[in-house]
Parts: structure tokens; C-alpha cells; sequence
């Protein structure tokens, strides 16, 4: 399955993202009847694939996150709307001088700078041509809502 994580890759084109709707939606009800039937079966994977990015990975770069957002920075199209802040869901950007400032707690979701309605947020130079993404069904109201 493509992956959309911006700091490596470009947005999944629109035309490629109904297929990958698809085959979630399908892995999606996998997973809730094998919850439902209370299955001890993997839902992917092996022992070893789920123990390596659950466990190792996971206990190895989850301590680094605090260095995650060394590299975010803002162009000259930042309004300072303070959507970034509104939206993250660590609560790990303040606004000063109505520009957004990090506080070292990052978790890498990309909400901030996936949802700008600017694109003015940038990670190192890795994004400064790559489109943005987010699901065409959810508004950002909703994110900032339930977050």
C-alpha cells in the first residue's frame, strides 16, 4: 500500500486514493469481525513483524520525539491563523507573534502542516514542493473538534 508520510513522499494522487479507501475499508472490517468474534488471530503480519515495530522499533524512537520538530519551520505564506496549534493533538504548538512555535513534544502525525490552509509549514526542505493530504471526507472543524 502507498504511504503518504510527507517528510519521505509526495501526497497519494487523488486518482489512487479511492483504491486505497477500498482495500482499507476491507482491512477495517477485518479487523471488527475478528474483534467481535474475539479471535487470537493476528489481524497482520507475523509475531516477529508485530514484536519489531511494536516493541523495538516503538521503544527505540518514541524517546526521540521531543527532537521531532527540530526541523519544522514556516515559510513567508503563514497567516498566523493558529490552525496548527487548534489542530495538533498533543498540544505541542503556542503561538507567538501569531507564528507557530514548537514545544519539543512531537508525535509526527503531520496534522499541523498537512492541514495549513497556507502550506506555510515545512520540514527541513523535504516538503517544500510535496503536496499536502487529508482525507476528502473529514473537515478540519471536525479535527479540531474532536481532538
Amino acid at each position: 500500500m502507498p504511504t503518504s508520510y510527507i517528510r519521505w513522499f509526495d501526497a497519494v494522487k487523488p486518482e489512487n486514493q479511492k483504491e486505497i479507501f477500498e482495500l482499507a475499508e476491507k482491512k477495517t472490517k477485518e479487523i471488527a469481525d475478528k474483534i467481535r468474534n474475539n479471535s487470537t488471530e493476528m489481524f497482520t503480519g507475523s509475531v516477529f513483524t508485530n514484536w519489531f515495530f511494536s516493541g523495538y522499533m516503538y521503544n527505540r524512537f518514541v524517546p526521540k520525539f521531543e527532537f521531532y520538530d527540530k526541523d519544522f519551520w514556516i515559510n513567508e505564506k503563514c497567516t498566523g491563523c493558529g490552525n496548527c496549534a487548534k489542530i495538533c493533538p498533543v498540544d505541542n504548538i503556542k503561538s507567538e507573534n501569531n507564528k507557530p512555535v514548537w514545544l519539543h513534544n512531537c508525535t509526527q502525525c503531520f496534522a499541523c502542516l498537512q492541514w495549513c490552509n497556507q502550506q506555510a509549514i515545512e520540514i527541513n526542505h523535504n516538503t517544500l514542493k510535496r503536496a499536502r493530504y487529508h482525507n476528502p471526507e473529514v473537515k478540519l472543524t471536525e479535527m479540531i473538534l474532536n481532538k
